[in-house]
């Protein structure tokens, strides 16, 4: 699984161009065509904010093509489970970012 490949797709599946996500990100495109070429790394902590500019949610950049966290299910409050492996240094991040509560307005 390469995530950044995943997000790569994605953009392009929903013609977003590399700029909307470096603009969201606070650099500069050329940084972010490095992170999409491999000559620099993704930041997991980056994540949730590119999530929020492909219409997505963090699980399925990891998941992709597939989905496994329908919108409806989450409106309608049923309980749902997902199981895939990662890296246990990420095990902490990953459990942070599914378990965090929304910031208060």
């Amino acid at each position: 699984m390469d995530i950044v490949q995943n997000i790569k797709k994605i953009r392009i599946a929903k013609n977003i161009n590399q700029d909307v996500i470096a603009m969201a990100l606070g650099f500069d495109v050329s940084n972010w065509n490095k992170i999409e070429n491999g000559k620099q790394q993704l930041k997991v902590n980056q994540l949730e904010k590119i999530a929020q500019v492909l219409g997505v949610n963090v699980i399925d950049i990891f998941t992709y093509p597939d989905v496994y966290v329908n919108p409806a299910t989450l409106r309608n409050g049923e309980r749902i489970s997902v199981t895939f492996d990662i890296p246990l240094e990420n095990k902490a991040t990953l459990l942070k970012m599914i378990h965090a509560k929304p910031e208060e307005e």
